[in-house]
């Protein structure tokens, strides 16, 4: 009861994280719109002006609510949430957006230093003319903040799409009871115990009853350590019926 708990408060930060991060990402994008917007003729500057001037004006500081959305939603699939068949579009979606994100810092980062080194955005009415200082101060700003958002967006879009541990394994690790002097044997890839996690994590970790079969899972495995492997053959007939009748 406690694990399905967990698997329900796990669930739920993750879809509050993915909400957050569309309505982060929805955020960010209306601050470069009005960032390329902004200033005296703008609107008689061509595409390309406007788009650098929006990436030197713009500041990243905007994108703090999507990175939190973000992680929020890796740390709710950390803690075991399976969001059941939502849970490979909601990973790709925002493992997508924060590489997108990335790539706006970047494109931040060259526009600043671009600006920075020319010293002006376009020509005629619309031309961007910023003072040294000011060229020095920002190009500072942008880079320093799209190298830090930059890394925090690769290291949760390198996180989501790494390989996971079945959900419901975290709890088994925290509640194990302390090893045992003697050496723990290792059950062979054709075991009871490695047949039920493979049966789990394929087809009951998406049921409702999957908080009972992840407790026969570990129990399985627990008896065949103890060299109880009839015990476990029992068990393990238990969690097929399961997968066969999971009503």
């Amino acid at each position: 009861m406690t694990a399905l708990r967990r698997a329900r408060g796990a669930d739920l930060v993750a879809v509050c994280g993915l909400a957050v991060a569309v309505s982060g990402l929805a955020v960010v994008g209306g601050a470069l719109v009005a960032a390329a917007q902004a200033g005296p003729g703008s609107s008689a500057a061509g595409w390309e002006s406007r788009l650098v001037a929006g990436l030197w004006r713009v500041r990243l500081e905007h994108a703090v609510w999507f990175t939190a959305g973000a992680v929020a939603f890796l740390s709710g699939l950390e803690r075991g949430a399976t969001l059941g068949r939502l849970r490979g579009p909601a990973v790709r979606a925002v493992a997508g957006m924060a590489v997108g994100m990335t790539a706006v810092a970047a494109a931040v980062a060259l526009a600043a230093t671009d600006v920075a080194l020319a010293g002006r955005v376009g020509s005629g009415v619309g031309a961007l003319h910023p003072s040294g200082r000011e060229r020095i101060g920002t190009w500072l700003l942008q880079v320093v903040t799209a190298a830090a958002a930059g890394l925090v967006w690769t290291v949760v879009a390198a996180r989501l799409v790494a390989p996971t541990q079945p959900a419901g394994a975290a709890e088994a690790l925290d509640d194990a009871a302390p090893p045992l002097p003697q050496p723990a044997v290792r059950p062979s890839p054709s075991s009871a115990g490695q047949r039920a996690e493979r049966l789990y994590r394929e087809r009951l970790a998406f049921s409702p009853r999957r908080a009972v079969a992840r407790e026969l899972v570990e129990r399985i495995s627990a008896l065949e350590r103890d060299g109880l492997a009839a015990d476990a053959a029992v068990l393990l007939d238990r969690l097929q019926q399961m997968d066969a009748d999971p009503g």
